[in-house]
């Protein structure tokens, strides 16, 4: 089983321009995106958490959580190959 951990803000904003690339959306947005399939409800919150420790999330969880605000927020779908660039740039 694959895992996204972030252990610094260099890591989140990294991650963020992984999205932004893959998915041609503004970087705030993808801030947004990234920080609630980790399970937070903002970037802010996201970063605040890993001021003070680790966060790590499934990757499965983590797709299923993008999935659902891709389509929501964006009316975006994410096809298989870009799955398995997220799971080789993102996964420690």
């Amino acid at each position: 089983m694959a895992d996204i951990t972030h252990t610094n803000v260099a890591e989140l904003t990294s991650a963020a321009h992984v999205l932004k690339t893959l998915l041609n959306i503004k970087f705030t947005r993808a801030k947004e995106r990234h920080a609630n399939a980790m399970g937070f409800s903002s970037s802010n919150h996201l970063l605040a958490e890993v001021k003070n420790t680790p966060v790590t999330r499934s990757f499965e969880q983590y797709i299923d959580n993008l999935k659902t605000e891709l389509h929501k927020q964006h009316q975006l779908t994410l096809d298989d190959q870009q799955i398995s660039q997220l799971r080789e740039q993102l996964c420690n």
